[in-house]
């Protein structure tokens, strides 16, 4: 690596690693962490721009690395956005999650219910893009009908599957309501590429991530959702829909979303 190689590899670490610390300090504020570990993060900021100065890359790549390491465990893919916002670079830290996106793609087939619901959420964060890639949306969108076959028992036609790919993948998002506290905010949406092939998902976005709650096969199926109080969210549905998701609790570090189901019959 040459003199200016190194330079504006140090340039890049520092910048990203500031909006990483920035990142943090909003979060803790948001959720009220306390004044000890907003301090704790201005202090490496100190740290950051010394080893820049210093030259010592090696210090900053780890520190980097270690400071992401929540975002990787819970793909926060709005932490991506945000360094992009920030920096202008493109600072992606989820390539375990893109491989097994790839792997999938390249065998052609979703295997078990894990990896269906990360196909939903790479499409998902495909459709956010702000230069969208429709191509791999529509690959993904028609593995995800093949795999929905495949739970029901009912083989698609292969011109049915072939024809889906020409879809445009929609994504509407039906209901979002905010916290009593203002905190966090609780979404309704639907997705998928038809009437036939769609799902419903409730998602609860903290201030800094989000995390999916509930998610059942087909659209406009009348569920319902609201605040209880600002840690508890109610869930009304009907016990004979396809779950594909349903947690009783999600949470983003100590901040914990209690989920009670209201489940009527037909």
């Amino acid at each position: 690596m040459t003199t200016e190689e190194k330079h504006l590899e140090l340039k890049r670490y520092r910048e990203i690693l500031l909006a990483t610390l920035d990142y943090s300090i909003e979060r803790s504020k948001a959720l009220d962490y306390g004044e000890t570990l907003i301090v704790h993060y201005e202090q490496l900021k100190e740290k950051t721009d010394e080893s820049f100065t210093k030259g010592r890359l090696t210090w900053l790549k780890s520190c980097l690395r270690d400071m992401t390491e929540a975002e990787r465990e819970t793909e926060d893919f709005g932490f991506v956005r945000y360094i992009k916002d920030k920096t202008g670079y493109n600072f992606d830290i989820f390539d375990k999650f893109h491989k097994r996106i790839d792997k999938i793609l390249e065998r052609k087939c979703i295997k078990t219910e894990n990896q269906y619901r990360e196909v939903l959420s790479m499409i998902d964060y495909l459709c956010q893009l702000t230069a969208v890639d429709q191509q791999k949306i529509d690959l993904l969108s028609s593995l995800l009908v093949g795999f929905g076959s495949k739970l029901s028992g009912i083989k698609t036609p292969k011109s049915k599957r072939e024809s889906s790919v020409k879809n445009k993948h929609f994504f509407n998002q039906l209901l979002e309501i905010p916290s009593p506290d203002h905190q966090r905010t609780l979404i309704l949406t639907e997705s998928g590429t038809n009437a036939d092939d769609g799902s419903t998902q409730v998602v609860i976005q903290f201030p800094q991530s989000g995390s999916g709650v509930y998610a059942v096969d087909g659209i406009n199926l009348d569920i319902k959702t609201y605040w209880k109080d600002n840690q508890t969210i109610v869930i009304e549905t009907k016990k004979e829909f396809h779950v594909k998701q349903k947690w009783e609790q999600v949470q983003d570090y100590t901040d914990i979303i209690v989920v009670e189901y209201m489940e009527k019959k037909y």
